[in-house]
């Protein structure tokens, strides 16, 4: 009887499960809107569904002809309402079930209103945005946009949505995490490839909500897991069809650029191909009107070369149906060049109120280069078994050639040069007021290569138990990497505290590095409520690296400390027969780690409360096996609990509004090897030594987070406050050495850390013909760090620094069919407080403020330009305290009968005074490096875009 009865709840709980699936058929209604009096077609009319309770739940927009469809998936009564500026709207309710999915209005005639609009000229804007329940859906009918733009032309129309000109999105405060079309992954879910490539005119409509987890989404069970997404709905007459583009261009001082994207998108076939080859530092930036064009800002100057490959297969929509598969494969190849140059002025702080100044220029010539593979196939056996297989694979090869000199003086190079100080202090015979005021000078030359492979895999199988909703999760996983690397070092260096004392070190240092991890996991999911989950899983991992490093002090050979004569990279033909070279930092390293995971989570939804929790003990077994061969042979055991805690808690006021608490604590543990009291003088610029007292530390993180979105006056609104400390946190011990100048750095415990951020915004029109958007963001940050500072013997002093990070940006924008402008400004306050350093003390403020416009002529042509003011004041670098005049402007025309042939020139820092500063203040130093980011240029391109396939539409 037992058994029947369960059976028959079981049935019950199928046919409820089932009875809102059979409505999530497409339920619509359709008709024409017309002119009543001339009978003519009225585009852009608003057709909208109402729900009882005054809820707009969908809309839909007029075509030229004056048809007009509005689509949802819920079954319910509406009130229908269609309206258009100028004329009285028409109401009429209706129902929509699955015996009535359709209903044709046939055509609605609209009477004009008594103001007479039947000749004014509508300049207004419809709305573009829908809310259903969570998930906001922006249509691009009412949207304006340039034939031949891409979706970010869409994006910078859609209330609520702030994209920056490197691409990142937020929507109402919340990052964007990954891009979809359809549905499905595209590229990975790289937003800034498709925000680049995907032409605006195949879009239907973009969507933003929280995405569960692939996996969550494929077994009914939350595991707690929401990510903002967006995702691209393609327009029906593009299923099946090849669309892309061509760029190539090229400027003055042999600057070049060429890409490439192709796409298919299909109900079953994704495929994406894209490459892109230029050495204009690579990045793009948007305008507001969606058109992207080529920027510099990277530290360094870098050529790029890459070309990416992704598949995305299924056999149907149905991600819970017996025999479903899915497989995403993608490829990647990247080859960079960069020439990355540094200017650096770094006040350094000593107890008291000693201070030391160090000054560096480098240059830097790598080149990095990559091969990726990435697989994922995932097979539902059955209703109730599903599995999973992951696997990626990455050659990379890292090059470099390194030249830098350095200087430290006991005095502020500013009072006694007017240009860099490098300039006068490196080289022979120096005055004797250069040598009292310098403590070393160091000329350095390096090239280093890093051979690695890494392979990762995981297999994993889920288990849901019919009836009871419960089910059982296992996986195994396998990771092994290997490096092959070599350094090249040549140091020569001069001290002038006891007199000039030269010394001369040179090196080879090849190295062996290898690890791998044996990895497998089992979860339990009960399924306590109808939405709550209690999770209960362990693991088991056993990992083992091998670090093996050799140094060879080449210089105690005959001859071999002239570079003129033995090249950097020249190394002795019988290099394996010299051991005697080894020095005393030569070491062989094994290290071994066993964890035992154990832990508990509850993820549910009970009404307007979202809840996660997670608790978990590591029990962790690690050996270390340290080998010195000149010196000593070292063993270490370490058998330790480590816990961590977990907690989210959301509560939905509505759909649209909505209040975030969180809170993770977790333990930190020392690595073995700075548990260790080995002292390494590898470098002789300064040395590292670890320490046997380090204690753990645990983590405290705290963050609250609340949204909500006005529809009445498309306003998003939001705010954030975080905060945390640690305790026994980990901190360095800088020993300066008087005689040399450089430092020996040890780690140490310390507590009294802790730092609180708030952020906040809102984004609004400020008139019903949304013309007018004004956005406002501010982050502020307050920390407290320490460190420890101390010179040779003495007893080391904590150094407190206190500082205040705030940036505020409000931006006025303005749209007029194809005219767009925005005024922006931005204010940067940086200010920093140090115990030990009040001379030192900094309040440096930066403001920015940008004008951006740019207008779309009637025969297809395009002008934007941006004019800039970067200000900075109050920094102790002097260098810093400049105004810079920014300057960017492009034009384009486009061509053919379907606009899509495109000639464009660009220039980008037109004035040539754009530059590139990194500022910061930490308990150790206060730092200010200069680096080659920007490059003035000019560059003429030809874009060509492509569709083969489209469908015909009625």
């Amino acid at each position: 009887m037992r058994n029947v009865l369960l059976r028959y709840i079981a049935a019950v709980l199928l046919c409820l499960c089932a009875f809102p699936a059979a409505f999530a058929q497409q339920l619509e209604v359709c008709g024409r809107a017309v002119n009543e009096k001339t009978k003519e077609a009225l585009p852009l009319a608003s057709a909208q569904l109402i729900a009882s309770d005054s809820t707009l739940y969908a809309v839909g927009l007029s075509e030229k002809d004056g048809a007009f469809c509005v689509e949802t998936d819920s079954a319910g009564t509406y009130h229908f309402r269609l309206s258009c500026i100028g004329f009285d709207s028409f109401v009429k309710t209706i129902t929509l079930s699955a015996e009535t999915p359709r209903v044709d209005l046939g055509e609605i005639a609209l009477k004009a209103n008594a103001i007479g609009l039947e000749t004014a000229e509508v300049v207004g804007r419809a709305s573009s945005l829908t809310i259903r329940e969570d998930t906001f859906v922006y249509s691009t009918k009412a949207m304006n946009v340039d034939v031949g733009t891409t979706i970010s032309a869409l994006i910078s129309q859609m209330p609520g949505v702030k994209m920056d000109k490197d691409g990142n999105l937020t929507w109402q405060g919340k990052k964007v995490e990954s891009l979809l079309v359809n549905g499905k992954k595209f590229f990975g879910g790289d937003i800034k490839t498709a925000l680049q490539n995907l032409p605006s005119e195949m879009v239907e409509n973009l969507k933003l909500y929280e995405k569960k987890s692939d996996m969550a989404e494929r077994t009914g069970i939350d595991d707690g897991e929401l990510t903002p997404v967006i995702d691209v709905g393609i327009k029906k007459e593009y299923a099946g069809s090849w669309s892309g583009n061509l760029l190539g261009g090229g400027g003055y001082e042999d600057k070049w650029t060429g890409r490439l994207f192709l796409s298919r998108f299909s109900d079953r076939l994704q495929v994406g191909l894209s490459g892109l080859a230029n050495n204009l530092n690579g990045d793009a930036q948007v305008d507001e009107n969606g058109n992207w064009y080529s920027s510099g800002w990277r530290t360094g100057w870098t050529t790029f070369r890459n070309t990416n490959l992704s598949v995305n297969w299924n056999n149907t929509d149905d991600k819970k149906a017996a025999g479903y598969q899915e497989l995403n494969a993608s490829f990647r190849f990247k080859h960079d060049n960069t020439d990355q140059r540094n200017d650096t002025w770094q006040e350094n702080y000593l107890p008291g109120q000693d201070r030391v100044w160090w000054n560096s220029r480098q240059r830097v010539r790598s080149i990095d280069e990559s091969l990726t593979g990435n697989l994922h196939y995932s097979l539902n056996i059955d209703s109730l078994n599903l599995l999973t297989l992951d696997a990626s694979l990455n050659k990379n090869r890292y090059e470099s050639n390194f030249k830098g000199t350095s200087a430290t003086t006991n005095d502020d190079p500013q009072d006694h040069f007017a240009d860099h100080p490098l300039d006068h202090v490196i080289g022979d015979n120096l005055p004797e007021e250069i040598q009292k005021l310098l403590v070393n000078t160091m000329e350095q030359y390096t090239y280093n290569y890093n051979d690695s492979r890494n392979f990762n895999s995981n297999l994993q199988y889920n288990h849901r138990f019919a009836h009871t909703q419960n089910a059982l999760n296992a996986s195994v996983s396998f990771t092994t990497s290997k490096r092959d690397l070599g350094n090249f070092h040549f140091y020569d260096g001069r001290t002038y505290t006891n007199g000039i004392e030269h010394d001369i070190n040179r090196q080879y240092a090849p190295g062996d590095f290898h690890y791998y991890n044996l990895t497998g996991n089992i979860y339990y999911n009960h399924r306590i409520a109808k939405a709550a989950w209690w999770r209960t899983y362990y693991k088991y991992s056993f990992s083992r690296q091998r670090d093996d490093k050799l140094y060879y002090r080449l210089d105690r050979l005959e001859g071999w400390s002239d570079l003129q004569r033995y090249a950097l990279r020249t190394l002795p033909a019988n290099l394996a027969e010299l051991s005697y070279l080894l020095d005393e930092n030569t070491h062989y390293q094994t290290e071994f780690w066993r964890e035992h995971l154990l832990g508990t989570a509850l993820n549910a939804t009970f009404g307007k409360y979202i809840l996660n929790f997670n608790v978990q003990a590591t029990y962790r077994d690690q050996e270390i096996y340290y080998d010195r061969p000149l010196e000593t042979r070292l063993y270490r055991e370490r058998k330790a609990i480590i816990p961590s805690v977990y907690g989210n808690v959301r509560y939905k006021f509505s759909d649209r509004t909505s209040i975030m608490f969180n809170y993770n604590g977790y333990a930190g543990r020392p690595d073995l090897i700075q548990l260790m009291d080995i002292l390494n003088t590898s470098n002789p610029m300064g040395s590292t030594q670890g320490n046997p007292g380090l204690k753990s530390s645990w983590n405290n993180r705290g963050y609250v987070s609340f949204n909500t979105f006005i529809e009445k006056y498309q306003l998003s609104l939001w705010a954030s406050l975080s905060g945390g400390n640690t305790t026994n946190s980990i901190v360095t011990k800088m020993t300066y050495n008087p005689a040399t100048g450089y430092y020996n750095n040890r780690p140490e415990n310390v507590n009294g850390d802790w730092y609180t951020n708030g952020s906040g915004g809102f984004s609004t029109y400020l008139d019903k013909e949304k013309r007018w958007n004004i956005d406002f963001f501010f982050f502020d940050s307050f920390n407290r760090t320490l460190g420890f500072l101390n010179i040779g013997d003495e007893d080391a002093q904590l150094n407190v620094v206190k500082s205040n990070n705030f940036s505020g940006t409000l931006t006025l924008g303005y749209r007029l069919e194809k005219l767009f402008a925005t005024l922006s400004a931005q204010v940067i306050s940086n200010s920093y407080r140090s115990s030990l350093q009040p001379q030192s003390n900094e309040n440096g403020i930066t403001q920015y403020y940008h004008f951006t416009t740019g207008w779309t002529a009637p025969w297809g042509m395009r002008i934007a330009t941006d004019f800039g003011l970067w200000g900075r004041r109050n920094f102790l670098t002097r260098t810093m305290n400049t105004d810079q005049w920014l300057w960017n402007a492009s034009i384009s025309q486009s061509f053919l009968k379907e606009k899509n042939l495109d000639i464009k020139i660009e220039a980008t820092d037109i004035l040539n005074s754009r530059t590139s500063d990194l500022h910061s203040s930490t308990a150790y130093a206060n730092t200010t490096t200069h680096v080659n980011s920007y490059q003035r240029y000019v560059i003429a391109s030809l874009i060509y875009r492509f569709n083969w396939g489209k469908k015909k539409t009625e």
